[in-house]
């Protein structure tokens, strides 16, 4: 029989990588380490979206051009992140059926497993090492990941209201029950590790293929509303509706009228932003309401309990 390099509550599937490997947690060399929720290393200067917090984007960094900046940018779901991503998948046929609240998929023939994710971020693929053509996973995949959706059907769907693990639930998630990568170079046990809440950027959702030693194919990664998510994940998202008095620069929302995941602040819900760059407020301001800002220093960027990302607040 031909090895099956993939373990997951007995059965085989290495989530969100190209093949079977365990990177053990190391010293956050450069940065800060933080949890939100999954322990990764915060550099100053980011190459990808790896190295900023969750919820912010890498712009202008590479490891060719060096490093950039993070910054709260949400672009618009790119729909070949994991086909991109699992560079050697093809394509695999996936879609949801808003009535049923089913991801449905085709995999291609001698597929193993199928795994699907409901993702709060775009995953971010890294290399696993060095060495060319090494395999690929998806880095950030404890941080991006909001559910996770396991199958030995070939052609199948999964529900989204019954995930095989649901990284938005309060019950702690041990590391030891499933087998995939460490996010970056830093430890779950360590004492200075900051504890911060989840930030979501934009939901989407996507489905990819094993075949006996890799990922043979992948969908498209696709959009998805908050409405069309089931009432047990609106509530695990913990969008407030900025009413209360608690609510204030400390909770997550979701503003329906302009689509985009924020925190509350004075009342409202108001876009996200990185505290050293206000520019994003005013990018905001463009985008979800159509409003130029005239200075753009008429919104400032302060500070949301327990985050790392701010909160764009009109300037009086």
């Amino acid at each position: 029989m031909r090895p099956r390099p993939w373990v997951m509550f007995g059965f085989a599937a290495c989530l969100a990588c190209q093949a079977a490997s365990s990177t053990p947690p190391m010293e956050c060399a450069r940065g800060s380490c933080v949890a939100d929720p999954a322990p990764h290393c915060v550099l100053d200067g980011c190459v990808d979206t790896g190295d900023c917090p969750t919820g912010l984007v890498c712009e202008g960094g590479s490891e060719l051009t060096g490093p950039g900046a993070c910054v709260w940018n949400p672009a618009p779901v790119r729909r070949r992140a994991l086909r991109d991503g699992f560079m050697d998948a093809g394509s695999m046929p996936a879609n949801f059926d808003p009535i049923s609240l089913a991801i449905e998929w085709e995999a291609p023939e001698g597929t193993r497993y199928v795994v699907c994710a409901l993702f709060g971020s775009e995953p971010v693929f890294r290399a696993k090492s060095s060495v060319p053509r090494s395999p690929v996973e998806i880095y950030n995949f404890r941080s991006c990941a909001l559910e996770v959706y396991v199958s030995k059907a070939r052609n199948g769907a999964a529900l989204l209201d019954q995930p095989d693990l649901d990284l938005l639930s309060d019950e702690p998630l041990h590391y030891g029950d499933i087998l995939v990568p460490f996010d970056s170079q830093c430890s779950s046990e360590d004492p200075a590790l900051a504890a911060l809440d989840r930030v979501v950027e934009t939901l989407s959702w996507g489905c990819w293929a094993y075949d006996d030693y890799h990922v043979s194919a992948a969908s498209d990664l696709n959009a998805i509303l908050v409405d069309s998510l089931p009432g047990r994940l609106v509530m695990e998202l913990r969008n407030s509706d900025c009413k209360s008095a608690g609510d204030e620069r400390s909770s997550s929302c979701y503003d329906r009228e302009h689509d985009f995941f924020g925190a509350c602040a004075g009342g409202i819900c108001e876009p996200r932003c990185a505290l050293d760059h206000e520019q994003d407020c005013a990018t905001a301001a463009t985008r979800y309401f159509g409003a130029v800002l005239e200075p753009p220093a008429a919104w400032t960027c302060e500070v949301v309990a327990n985050s790392m990302v701010g909160v764009c607040v009109p300037k009086q």
